[in-house]
């Protein structure tokens, strides 16, 4: 799941909040290395997201400066350890 929430900081930029669920348990993961791949005002752009919790709510995110007002194409790539393949999954914003 990709969250982006118009929590806009002073310089514009907005927070971008992925979500994983692990399919096999149901859990929610909060360790795994995610990134998410954008085309932002400069460019494409490749950023770590951080695990954040808020409210007992996992979950990794950054904020993000985005260039126009959309569509948006977002590509996360993920894996939860070394030794896992890397996942990925395209989101797009309209």
């Amino acid at each position: 799941m990709l969250h982006l929430l118009d929590a806009r900081r002073q310089d514009g930029d907005l927070h971008i909040l992925v979500v994983i669920d692990d399919k096999k348990t149901g859990k929610r993961v909060d360790k795994a290395d995610v990134r998410v791949t954008f085309v932002g005002r400069l460019g494409p752009e490749t950023v770590r997201l951080q695990p954040m919790t808020m409210n007992n709510f996992a979950g990794f995110g950054e904020f993000v400066r985005l260039g126009s007002a959309g569509p948006y194409v977002f590509n996360v790539s993920f894996r939860l350890s070394e030794q896992e393949p890397i996942k990925e999954a395209r989101f797009v914003i309209q």
